[in-house]
């Protein structure tokens, strides 16, 4: 199932649809009554389709803990800014059972020059912090999401990009075009 718990993003990038939208969440009453009546219906993978579902520390903190002393039937699958990850939410994702989450973690590039260019408030040295600190944790499926065709990013940028991140061995690098 496809779930969405928030809509819009803080982050302003160019090319989503999301830039712009002011963050609106679900309470974590609602979340839980949802997914209960997702659990009565026997699925196994929810699949969180918020832009980010680590926009706040705090509330994804909480969120998590409920997913997985909660839900422990169900895998869940979330969307995560690598450079917002908190050492409270590294703890928690330490904490679940293996197999259990799949990372979904858009770092788009690593190049902050084209972070800056499309709005994106992240610094490339503290997403790639993130995505080490993720593809460390053999608890996780973490897969890595990049962008090529970004703004002041080369081909060889690209390149040079995929070849960090290999070193990290997530379980899967996804590199898309850029849609506008």
């Amino acid at each position: 199932v496809l779930y969405e718990s928030s809509r819009g993003c803080r982050n302003d990038c160019g090319f989503c649809v999301s830039a712009g939208v002011p963050l609106r969440r679900k309470t974590t009453d609602i979340i839980r009554a949802e997914l209960e009546l997702i659990r009565a219906a026997r699925v196994p993978e929810v699949r969180f389709i918020d832009r980010t579902f680590n926009d706040d520390a705090r509330h994804a903190c909480e969120l998590l803990r409920i997913l997985m002393t909660e839900f422990p039937e169900t895998r869940f699958h979330l969307e995560i800014e690598p450079a917002r990850l908190s050492p409270a939410l590294l703890d928690v994702l330490t904490g679940a059972a293996a197999g259990r989450l799949h990372i979904e973690a858009g770092a788009q590039t690593l190049k902050d020059g084209a972070l800056a260019g499309i709005g994106r408030h992240a610094a490339a040295g503290a997403a790639l912090r993130g995505l080490r600190e993720l593809c460390a944790r053999p608890n996780l499926r973490v897969h890595v999401d990049l962008i090529a065709g970004l703004p002041n990013v080369t081909l060889d940028d690209t390149f040079e990009d995929v070849r960090i991140l290999a070193d990290l061995r997530p379980e899967e690098i996804q590199l898309e075009s850029l849609k506008m």
